[in-house]
């Protein structure tokens, strides 16, 4: 490593650069390749580290893999896993497509992993579930639309199988059990849990992560334990540039309960950043490094709004992952940060309150108010917040009961997610029921600003190609009672002037005119 390293400097250094570039941009080009050995030297020293120590991690994931099958198959953990796994299965057959899954499938699963890996016109391109997608869409005897969600199922069931275990390890099989049940059964980890995105890759990544803070802190800051802490940083950060907030926060809690033992941890983050860009060199290239720094659908605003609209945002934030009202969330908080104090549990309280600080810290610091789904991992932090400060009183239960009461508060949850869905996905349901009527091989006339990337993705999974289609973005006003040409109009309301004609479909944002 050490002779590769010292090559790549000699060459930066070789007269023939000089002769070659200006003197102007020299300067400029000498940081660019400083920067480059410096990132590959840090990939290298990580695969170095995992080299080093791969019969060590090869046995470390062997056991953990061993540890969850035998959870699987000899723990309750199996009874509150089947509500969560029959939910997500019959919401996957059952829900219509999504306009970001539709636009994802377009977009990046129907083409190249090339397309997936090099191409991000928008923050809509969770890369490894992109690439994921681009294998799973040749699963045999599935329509596509489970093709593109069948992964998400399947990162889910794992993850709460993964936090079984953690939380196990750490606390008790009565408090696992409650915060695996609740949690997984949350409405956005019950959304996330067929919907073909990101987001349950990220849950996953955020679990693992936490889970080896925790064998950091617990287990003399192993060095195997800051490589699973590492990979699953690199994979979250792959899957979304936003899992930076994960990372922070993580840190930090490492940094406040793992005492003056920083080395590893400079250089297991410095590893992370060097591997993370250059898998997103390919983007950085082609499309530019503000497609993954500047989210247009996230504009930066002024700190003092940020911090006007920061109440605002975390009540939407907690009751759009909960499903429940965010006063009855933050009342249990509440109890729960009391019972921590009065039970002297001194790190899951400083664990809390990390966790309830750090979003507003960061928004402030990034001067950005994003998406509540960006968050979307809170599910966890939540359920984990209320739970564990009763750990005492829940071990003085039986299994049975508490897997009685796990099951009824899921079977409450299923229902409310079932009642709250269709006003969740309205727009998407509506257009499913245009699309089947219209869907075929005629022409089409869209001005339109989401209806159109529904329709596409309808028309080609059914096998379906257009005869003629045009599309007017941004949109144009329109009259259909004086346009020909084509067999089918689809306008959205606030553009169309039609006085004569009367829509054939028709839902609350969009009108359908038939020639």
């Amino acid at each position: 490593m050490h002779y590769l390293i010292n090559a790549i400097g000699e060459a930066a250094r070789a007269d023939k650069i000089m002769e070659l570039v200006a003197p102007d941009k020299f300067l400029i080009l000498q940081s660019i390749g400083i920067f480059c050995i410096v990132v590959l030297a840090s990939i290298l020293v990580l695969f170095e580290k995992i080299w080093s120590q791969a019969a060590a991690v090869f046995i470390y994931f062997k056991r953990q893999i061993q540890l969850l099958v035998t959870d699987l198959l000899y723990t309750e953990v199996k009874w509150v896993l089947v509500i969560p796994l029959i939910s997500s299965v019959f919401f996957a057959v059952s829900m219509p497509v999504s306009y970001d899954e539709a636009w994802t499938y377009l977009q990046f699963t129907a083409k190249s992993p090339l397309a997936s890996l090099c191409y991000y016109p928008a923050p809509n391109n969770h890369v490894l579930h992109s690439l994921i997608t681009n294998v799973t869409r040749y699963i045999p005897f599935f329509n596509p639309l489970l093709c593109l969600r069948i992964s998400s199922i399947a990162v889910s069931f794992f993850c709460w199988l993964i936090c079984f275990s953690f939380i196990k390890k750490y606390y008790s099989k009565n408090s696992s059990l409650l915060i695996v049940g609740i949690a997984s059964m949350l409405f956005m980890s019950v959304y996330y849990s067929y919907m073909s995105r990101g987001y349950g890759l990220v849950l996953l990544f955020f679990i693992v992560s936490l889970y080896a803070a925790y064998n950091i802190i617990f287990n003399a800051d192993q060095t195997r334990h800051w490589l699973i802490f590492s990979i699953s940083n690199v994979l979250g950060f792959f899957t979304m540039p936003s899992f930076l907030y994960v990372f922070i926060i993580l840190n930090l809690v490492i940094l406040l309960n793992n005492g003056l033992r920083i080395k590893k941890q400079f250089f297991s983050n410095a590893a992370v950043l060097a591997v993370v860009f250059v898998l997103y060199l390919p983007i950085i290239i082609i499309n530019g490094i503000g497609a993954l720094t500047n989210n247009q659908f996230v504009k930066p605003i002024a700190r003092t709004e940020v911090l006007e609209k920061l109440p605002d945002f975390f009540s939407r934030m907690i009751s759009e992952i909960t499903g429940v009202h965010y006063l009855v969330i933050l009342l249990f908080i509440l109890i729960s940060i009391l019972m921590l104090i009065k039970n002297k549990m001194k790190f899951e309280l400083i664990l809390l309150v990390v966790f309830l600080l750090a979003p507003a810290i960061l928004l402030i610091g990034h001067a950005v108010i994003p998406f509540p789904r960006t968050f979307n991992y809170y599910a966890f932090v939540f359920v984990f917040a209320m739970v564990i400060p009763f750990g005492s009183v829940l071990g003085k239960k039986s299994v049975g009961y508490i897997l009685l009461i796990t099951l009824c508060i899921q079977s409450a949850c299923f229902f409310n997610f079932y009642y709250s869905i269709e006003k969740y996905e309205g727009f998407n349901i509506s257009y499913h029921e245009i699309n089947k009527k219209i869907t075929g091989r005629g022409s089409y006339f869209f001005t339109t600003v989401l209806f159109e990337t529904n329709f596409l993705f309808e028309n080609k999974t059914q096998g379906y190609e257009a005869e003629k289609l045009e599309f007017h973005f941004p949109q144009i006003n329109v009259d259909a009672d004086t346009l020909k040409g084509f067999d089918y109009y689809i306008v959205d309301k606030q553009y169309d002037f039609t006085k004569i004609k009367k829509p054939a479909y028709s839902d609350s944002r969009t009108n359908v005119y038939v020639k």
